[in-house]
């Protein structure tokens, strides 16, 4: 990450933006996962020090779609669906 920023700040640039995919940090139900790749608090601390700002998105969707967690026939019309309510009131404990 660190090479990646420098390169950015050498840009001129001061913000990074980065999502936080819920299939990354919650792999399989209650097993959080929050270390190597997926360490947003060393990330997070990385771009302060470097003097950046960060526009965090977390949340079950990237780029506009779902997460592969939430891409299952289930949840083809997921906001129906009490489930993905219910998964998201999790997210956002």
């Amino acid at each position: 990450w660190e090479d990646r920023l420098m390169r950015m700040k050498a840009l001129g640039l001061n913000t990074v933006q980065t999502y936080v995919p819920w299939n990354l940090h919650e792999p399989s139900p209650n097993n959080l996962v929050f270390d190597g790749i997926a360490d947003i608090v060393s990330f997070l601390k990385l771009c302060q020090r470097l003097g950046f700002l960060v526009m965090l998105r977390p949340g079950p969707y990237i780029c506009g779609g779902l997460c592969k967690k939430l891409r299952s026939p289930f949840f083809q019309n997921f906001h129906l669906y009490p489930a993905f309510v219910v998964l998201v009131k999790v997210l956002f404990e």
